[in-house]
């Protein structure tokens, strides 16, 4: 049996790493403590580039049309993984626009719902949202999808080697 979603699971590790960085950063600035500017730029890259730009796009374009087709139920968590991400992308400028007026208070604030925000997100999407589109989807569906998915994953945004060294990259600031 295929599995479609298997890589955005893969993903989902990724971005709860980035969660605790986020956790770090927020307990830092709310603690007083500066964070170096290469630092706070890469978390803004990872954000917009990776979860924003790579692996939402896929859950959008690939595994939410999946949802739409079942039941209402199903449709209605659909809505809600949509919301999600509006709320994200929305922290997300709120963030950026927080660092760039040195507002540290509603960056950090940001941060907080940020992450909370992603791990509840992908918590519905591990625990129910990926198995419906698992059990739910033929084999020539799942084919045609991961097919679509890998050459999605061709763009510069989705190079899974540079996410990691970015995420790799923070953790070693965090680690000192």
């Amino acid at each position: 049996m295929k599995a479609v979603t298997l890589e955005l699971q893969d993903e989902h590790i990724l971005i709860e790493r980035y969660a605790s960085i986020l956790d770090w950063t927020r307990t830092r600035l709310e603690s007083g403590v500066g964070i170096d500017d290469e630092f706070l730029s890469s978390m803004l890259q990872f954000l917009s580039s990776f979860i924003i730009s790579c692996h939402f796009a896929k859950e959008e374009l690939y595994i939410f049309p999946v949802l739409k087709k079942l039941t209402e139920d199903v449709r209605s968590l659909e809505g809600e993984l949509e919301a999600d991400h509006a709320t994200i992308r929305s922290l997300a400028d709120r963030l950026k626009s927080s660092l760039e007026a040195g507002d540290v208070t509603s960056a950090a604030e940001a941060m907080g719902e940020l992450s909370l925000t992603l791990r509840r997100h992908q918590d519905k999407e591990n625990s129910v949202a990926f198995a419906y589109v698992e059990m739910y989807t033929g084999d020539d569906e799942k084919d045609s999808i991961l097919s679509a998915m890998s050459s999605f994953d061709k763009r510069p945004e989705c190079d899974r080697g540079a996410a990691e060294r970015l995420i790799s990259y923070m953790f070693s600031v965090i680690e000192g």
